[in-house]
């Protein structure tokens, strides 16, 4: 099975599986260790270090993802984990929380369409669009 582009072992599929399934605890940790491994990963820990964020502040960013959309497998990935743990979508995401919303946009406006455009990029490989705003 693939999972982020390359082969993974059972043990990893059920550590995503918590993230989704788990209990309260479970998905805390799981998500803890996905912190932990972006953190490990210089191309990750830079753009993190760019925006000013710690891996911690990513937990509201993926709690958004799931409740408007991007809390499914698509594409052999699981799309709310998967989005932070490559660096283009984790610096569209970023970029795109830290803009001003767009004139009569809300939250949820902004949420729901980031959710949409990390399901479309995870499903059909069309790139992220990082427009005026972000």
């Amino acid at each position: 099975m693939k999972r982020l582009g390359k082969p993974v072992s059972l043990k990893i599929d059920e550590h995503i599986g918590k993230l989704f399934f788990g209990e309260k605890d479970d998905r805390k940790a799981a998500l803890q260790e996905l912190f932990d491994w972006m953190c490990s990963r210089p191309n990750l820990n830079s753009i993190l270090l760019y925006h000013n964020r710690s891996p911690e502040s990513l937990d509201g960013i993926y709690s958004q993802l799931v409740v408007f959309g991007a809390g499914q497998w698509v594409g052999g990935s699981f799309v709310a984990a998967a989005a932070l743990a490559h660096p283009h979508t984790l610096r569209y995401l970023l970029r795109a929380a830290d803009s001003p919303l767009p004139e009569g946009w809300s939250e949820g406006d902004r949420w729901m369409k980031l959710s949409f455009d990390l399901v479309e990029h995870f499903r059909t490989g069309r790139p992220v669009e990082e427009d005026s705003r972000n």
